[in-house]
């Protein structure tokens, strides 16, 4: 089936990525102060992000708009999502924090589990952004698209989001499914997305098993 499109704005979505803390600026370690705009130019001839922000369409994404929005469509996932088979880039965001947190928290026990890691913190930034557009409306189809929203596969995700994409889709607009009653945003396109700001920074508690909790531990300038 082809979902509804419907046209969306939320002036709060809110994405949570992996950080380090205290933050470093690596040239400022390694080289004198007189040397560190040259060596980021260097650095952006092979940075993926640099380069898709210098074409037209993109070119008005700066500071932590361009970091945080263009960087999924510059370096997509190759293990792929729910909704990108890793051919493609997805900004996925959330409509509220705590279904930010719980999608975040199941991903990151994911892959600590499969690693075996050791106790430890997890420093995550979270950030809002504002997200406008037309997308195809999943909210309220999970009985008919079981397979869709699957908590375990992405067998079936994946090849529908991708034909989507292909007839000129936006994005996807769906239930969480690690967060009842949240909603999520699958972006296709930066242009969604516009006004990303750090709002707080996190520690997710990783006990050697699963993540046991979160700490809100600063609250940034907005």
């Amino acid at each position: 089936m082809t979902p509804p499109e419907r046209r969306l704005h939320w002036r709060a979505a809110w994405r949570i990525i992996p950080t380090r803390l205290p933050r470093v600026n690596i040239f400022a370690r390694i080289a004198r102060p007189e040397d560190v705009a040259d060596l980021e130019a260097v650095e952006a001839l092979t940075n993926e992000r640099i380069r898709l922000q210098s074409n037209a369409p993109y070119a008005h994404y700066r500071g932590a708009s361009a970091d945080l929005v263009l960087a999924p469509f510059a370096h997509p996932n190759p293990a792929g999502s729910r909704f990108s088979d890793g051919s493609y880039g997805v900004l996925y965001a959330a409509d509220a924090i705590k279904t930010a947190t719980a999608e975040t928290i199941y991903h990151r026990e994911q892959f600590l589990q499969a690693t075996r890691e050791p106790e430890m913190f997890l420093p995550m930034g979270a950030y809002r952004l504002e997200a406008r557009g037309r997308l195809h409306d999943l909210r309220g189809l999970q009985a008919r698209l079981k397979g869709v929203y699957s908590p375990t596969s992405y067998a079936q995700s994946q090849p529908f989001a991708k034909r989507l994409r292909a007839a000129g889709s936006c994005g996807i607009v769906y239930d969480s499914v690690r967060c009842a009653g949240g909603h999520c945003i699958a972006g296709f396109s930066p242009e969604l997305f516009s006004h990303a700001r750090h709002a707080y920074d996190l520690l997710y508690l990783w006990n050697g098993m699963k993540i046991t909790d979160v700490l809100r531990f600063s609250v940034a300038a907005t």
